[in-house]
């Protein structure tokens, strides 16, 4: 086993790869030697094969713990946030490449596309049990979906939603300046 912390979770994936490998003939004092190799060279006790798994396979096997402590009631609002954004979103993405920014990114565009303040709440948290799982598991060190700033993001959109005429131009002049400069650029 790696030197590192290990949780029960990944004691167990070891365990398991160990002994397929020793199923498979290979001596397990070399086997182990390799893995704790691969360990310190990714920098966590997570088995390779969970560090580079994609979002939604990581979901698709851990589901059960992701959701382990929270409410039935609270199932159905989390997994529609799963399938209906985050997956399609971020799915395809391994969960060491996800980083805050391609969350906040994430959130701006659900935004956009007109979600709800607490459909946007509910997939945040679905999102952050799940990095916070991927925490336990050793695969990853922080969170990045604890991000900030959505809310602001959120209420400049429903502002401009309730009054458009925000976003124009009041100074008609610079509307003139501007269209002559466009007409002057273009070509023919």
């Amino acid at each position: 086993m790696p030197s590192t912390q290990v949780t029960p979770t990944q004691t167990h994936a070891w365990a398991s790869f160990l002994a397929g490998a020793i199923h498979n003939g290979l001596d397990p004092t070399l086997v182990t030697q390799w893995l704790t190799v691969l360990a310190d060279a990714t920098g966590s006790p997570a088995l390779p094969s969970l560090a580079s798994m994609p979002l939604a396979d990581y979901v698709n096997l851990r589901l059960s713990a992701i959701l382990a402590g929270l409410e039935t009631t609270t199932h159905a609002p989390y997994l529609a946030g799963w399938h209906l954004r985050i997956e399609p979103e971020l799915g395809r993405i391994p969960l060491r490449l996800i980083t805050t920014a391609l969350v906040t990114a994430a959130v701006f565009g659900w935004i956009a596309d007109g979600c709800s303040r607490s459909t946007i709440k509910n997939t945040l948290a679905m999102l952050s049990r799940t990095f916070e799982q991927a925490i336990v598991d050793g695969i990853l060190d922080r969170n990045p979906a604890h991000i900030t700033g959505w809310q602001h993001q959120f209420q400049q959109a429903e502002d401009e939603l309730r009054d458009p005429r925000t976003l124009a131009l009041r100074d008609w002049d610079a509307l003139i300046e501007l269209a002559d400069a466009l007409i002057e650029a273009s070509y023919n």
